[in-house]
């Protein structure tokens, strides 16, 4: 069950944006924020509303989230065995509008759900060695009864992978 707030390791941002009556502009990260963090690659995914993705991760890699259109709802999962919160679950809301962002860190995974018609998901991955595609990343079942995640859906949208 989520707690809300209850990892240590997960780091949640708002950067501070500029607006007017054009629109508005904000940095989507500044390095000092991330002391000992190696980006090596951004990710964009589009998805449909009622799509569900996820939950991955890997042991190695930091995930800086954020939504950069629409709106969906994140889910994140201790996948450490030896952790105290382990198989718990954390959630925010992520839309172009709060700018929220999500620092995941290693063998954590996220999973999101798109509620507006169109989303847009970002992420920044930082990283050493070689990037971990698929093949070397584990995936928990987005209705799995032991983490028991309330999705705001019973019936989403999912690829084979997630299923």
């Amino acid at each position: 069950m989520s707690e809300k707030n209850i990892f240590k390791d997960i780091k949640t941002f708002k950067p501070e944006a500029w607006e007017d009556y054009r629109g508005d502009i904000w940095s989507s990260w500044v390095e000092e924020e991330y002391p000992n963090l190696h980006w090596r690659r951004d990710k964009f995914s589009t998805s449909r509303k009622n799509v569900l993705r996820g939950f991955h991760g890997d042991n190695k890699t930091w995930k800086l989230i954020q939504c950069v259109y629409g709106e969906f709802y994140l889910v994140v999962v201790d996948n450490r065995p030896d952790s105290d919160t382990y198989l718990k679950w954390d959630w925010w809301v992520c839309s172009a509008r709060n700018k929220q962002q999500v620092l995941v860190p290693p063998n954590f995974g996220n999973a999101h759900l798109v509620l507006s018609d169109t989303a847009v998901f970002h992420y920044k991955l930082a990283y050493d060695g070689d990037y971990v595609d698929v093949d070397g990343q584990f995936v928990l079942k987005w209705n799995n009864p032991k983490i028991n995640v309330n999705w705001p859906i019973d019936n989403p949208i999912l690829q084979m992978r997630d299923r």
